[in-house]
């Protein structure tokens, strides 16, 4: 869901582990790792110094005061944007699971989704945002200007629009647990699994229970569509394990979604791209 702008030809995964999405998250807070780093060559920006490399061009602390443009208006470009987020994930949902089967992932914490009407990702307005970030006094937040108006993109915001669950600690760790039943099962001999080995297991309805269909799903979506990950992308056993102990209900993926979508999204423009 991470309508979250990847960069192009390259591992996004998100590292949710301090990853996030993306999401399997370590601290999935602060946006899971397989999302290269936002800051690229050519941007340097700290939390004492604000340096932003446009185009070759340098604006430095003494240029930027709180609420500037980060790139100024003069030198907004055109650029493609690579997106991962799974449009059809509704679709797939309906078209793999029978009729018992959705009504139990209705009854998860993601059941709402199911009714989620048809949507696509605008990539080129994602980008004329980005190009209006300003300064702002929070780093963990996301400010546009828009005609002298700022606009604020936060967790509170996050949470409102998405509707998933933001508060919690998103530290679970079951490095105790000696294995996970649906590896041992489906994918025995992995130590972590490629989300194209998981996705074609879903697509290809290959489980032996409706309650490993369910858990199949759940984990196909967060991994498809909450975290917007590539398919080279690899679930770890600790996710495995947070789906089947049922867990994965209470856990705060509104948070470690949001610190995933903020990484994936700062940063991004300050200096010219080809693509991102």
């Amino acid at each position: 869901m991470q309508n979250t702008p990847s960069e192009g030809k390259q591992n996004t995964h998100v590292n949710r582990r301090t990853r996030s999405h993306s999401g399997t998250p370590s601290d999935r807070d602060k946006g899971k790792g397989s999302k290269r780093k936002a800051k690229s060559d050519g941007d340097d920006v700290s939390s004492n110094k604000r340096k932003v490399h446009v185009d070759q061009k340098c604006y430095s602390s003494s240029d930027l005061k709180l609420w500037d443009y980060y790139v100024p208006l003069a030198d907004h470009y055109s650029t493609r944007i690579s997106v991962h987020t799974n449009c059809s994930i509704v679709e797939h949902l309906k078209n793999n699971l029978d009729d018992q089967q959705i009504e139990m992932f209705r009854r998860t914490c993601f059941g709402y989704f199911v009714d989620l009407p048809e949507f696509f990702i605008q990539n080129q307005l994602i980008h004329s945002l980005l190009l209006r970030e300003v300064v702002s006094p929070k780093d963990n937040e996301l400010w546009i200007k828009v005609n002298s108006t700022k606009l604020r993109f936060g967790l509170a915001e996050f949470c409102i629009i998405t509707g998933l669950k933001c508060n919690g600690d998103p530290n679970k760790d079951y490095e105790s647990v000696q294995s996970s039943r649906l590896m041992e099962l489906y994918f025995p001999s992995m130590s972590k699994v490629s989300k194209k080995s998981l996705t074609d297991y879903f697509l290809n309805k290959m489980w032996k229970s409706d309650d490993d269909a369910l858990k199949i799903a759940v984990l196909h979506f967060i991994h498809s569509f909450l975290f917007s990950t590539t398919n080279d992308d690899l679930i770890t056993k600790n996710d495995f394990l947070l789906v089947e102990s049922g867990d994965f209900g209470t856990f705060p993926w509104g948070k470690v979604v949001y610190n995933a979508t903020l990484g994936s999204m700062k940063n991004k423009v300050r200096s010219r791209r080809e693509m991102y």
